[in-house]
């Protein structure tokens, strides 16, 4: 079993809550897919998106198998097509999942390296550019409606650089979306070399386990059948748990009998464990993910914070910039690394903690799987609905209306204005945002939201920087790129609790470049254009919510 529980001092909540859904059925209303788990306990269905239409990923273990020699034969056709990158095109649960498998997981030698385009920041374009040659590119597009506008504006351009550059462009594409949406049309219009269709009951983030996370991993070398197998033996223990059996459980891993094991493994015990943490107020899980397996950090950041962050609630994914001794009685420690690796996390009992310990395909497999069950019953007992995301139309509404004004969105009637301020570079970030700091308490948490392109050098400068606002602050502190967040965290910093403020972080020239901007085809917009939108679209969006950020323009001044 690959994930360790050690539940603190909320050990009888949490055998408390266990017992309450093993005399509710809960695993096995779960396994037949009845959304009155949730109905029933008030939280409310979601208008032309019910429940019951987002249950479809507890059964991808056991069907996801039947299409893999499907996939196969598309991997190994690349590979004898002489086909170096796999571009990925996706945004969130479209991405982040292939990531996972193909940044952990063995690849077959000589396979394609995977690529993900989920940065509109011209800069990043330009540098995908440079290292991929479309003749030996194989484009996939993947996205759920088929309209993601960063998916779409990446397709764009990528179609353009198809075919000024081979004969057969739609050969060297492939799109993942569902029946009946435009991507879908697009690609029958177009003759791709494949359109897979995705299940419709799946959303984005519980899809690892489905094609948009197993068919760009495949592409890239990664033997994802294990990984069913651990997802399937998982998915096997949640059933072993809905037949109820005998016996109190102590949420420890020394509890014994076959119901504790099965509620351990199949995720129960862990969601039981994240809603006892949010209701005693250790909203803040440290996640410190070792190589290989760094990937899982993103992954569980969209999990665990679209999914639970709304109505004021939710738990704040940090990282362990400054994990102190003296705060780890006051936050959650996930921890995930190779199997034979310790952890400092479970050396206290009375220090909450997720040790992840992973020494085969199959224990991802698992992994993935229980955290996902874990997700969606944590949501049943903090009395939200796991499936939705109600606060992130907002931003794509008032960044759709910067967009077409060409600059920053004005200011929402009724709202705060969110400050705005210059920097130097990230180093000098932390001088201009102190007396912003003084005002956040050592138990609220900061989320930097870092429209600037993804590089080496800006990673390491902004985790720089999370350890200084750590250390000025004590609060808890994630970080993440623009506008990949926004498919991620950008919900629980909208719809989360109270005490998470946002810093912003956007270019001084407003997303154009010494090197020059990078136009979308057919778009009538720039890719620097779209980038500087979605920055202020989404701090419009968080004023609106009287949850101004601090907007920071990092050089260009």
């Amino acid at each position: 079993m690959p994930i360790h529980l050690q539940p603190g001092l909320v050990a009888p909540a949490v055998a408390t809550r266990l017992a309450a859904w093993r005399a509710a059925d809960v695993a096995a209303r779960l396994l037949a897919h009845d959304a009155a788990l949730w109905t029933d306990a008030g939280i409310a269905d979601t208008p032309g998106d019910p429940i019951a239409e987002r249950l479809g990923w507890l059964d991808l273990p056991v069907t996801s198998p039947a299409s893999l020699p499907v996939w196969r034969r598309l991997a190994d056709q690349a590979r004898a097509d002489g086909i170096r990158h796999i571009v990925l095109l996706g945004m969130g649960g479209s991405s982040l999942g292939a990531e996972v498998l193909a940044r952990s997981l063995p690849r077959a030698a000589g396979a394609p390296e995977l690529v993900v385009c989920d940065s509109t920041h011209p800069a990043f374009v330009r540098a995908v550019d440079a290292v991929v040659d479309p003749s030996r590119a194989l484009v996939v597009a993947a996205s759920k409606s088929g309209t993601t506008v960063e998916t779409t504006a990446h397709f764009a351009h990528w179609w353009a650089r198809l075919r000024a550059d081979v004969h057969d462009p739609a050969a060297h594409c492939i799109a993942i979306t569902d029946a009946g949406s435009p991507l879908a049309a697009l690609a029958a219009e177009r003759g791709f070399r494949a359109c897979v269709v995705a299940p419709g009951d799946v959303g984005g983030r519980f899809s690892v386990l489905g094609p948009f996370g197993l068919l760009p991993a495949m592409l890239a070398g990664v033997d994802v059948a294990p990984v069913l197998d651990g997802a399937a033996a998982a998915r096997a223990a949640l059933s072993a748990a809905a037949r109820r059996a005998e016996g109190d459980l102590v949420a420890q891993d020394d509890a014994s009998g076959p119901s504790a094991s099965a509620e351990r493994t199949s995720g129960l015990a862990l969601g039981a464990a994240l809603g006892a943490w949010a209701a005693a107020g250790l909203d803040k899980l440290v996640i410190d993910a070792g190589p290989p397996f760094e990937a899982m950090t993103g992954w569980l950041e969209q999990l665990l914070g679209e999914s639970l962050g709304k109505h004021g609630r939710g738990l704040f994914p940090a990282r362990p910039w400054g994990d102190k001794a003296g705060r780890r009685l006051h936050r959650v420690t996930v921890e995930v690394g190779a199997a034979h690796t310790g952890g400092a996390a479970g050396d206290k009992p009375e220090a909450p903690s997720v040790l992840v310990r992973i020494g085969s395909p199959e224990d991802l497999g698992a992994a993935l799987f229980a955290w996902e069950v874990a997700t969606a019953t944590a949501a049943l007992a903090m009395g939200v609905q796991p499936f939705d995301q109600p606060d992130v139309e907002a931003a794509k509404r008032f960044a759709r209306a910067a967009a077409a004004a060409g600059q920053g969105s004005p200011r929402p009637e009724g709202a705060a204005a969110a400050a705005e301020l210059w920097a130097t570079d990230i180093a000098d970030v932390l001088r201009i945002a102190r007396p912003w700091l003084a005002a956040i308490p050592p138990d609220g948490a900061i989320a930097v939201q870092a429209f600037l392109p993804p590089t080496a050098a800006n990673d390491a400068a902004l985790d720089g920087l999370a350890r200084a606002l750590d250390e000025a602050t004590g609060a808890a502190v994630a970080w993440g790129y623009g506008p990949r967040y926004l498919h991620s965290t950008g919900q629980l910093h909208k719809g989360g609790p109270a005490h998470i403020h946002c810093l912003q972080l956007v270019d001084g020239d407003r997303g154009q470049t010494s090197d020059g901007d990078v136009p979308i085809p057919d778009a009538g917009i720039s890719f620097g254009r779209l980038i500087a939108a979605q920055a202020a679209g989404d701090a419009a969006a968080l004023a609106a919510l009287g949850r101004p950020p601090l907007v920071v323009r990092v050089g260009g001044a």
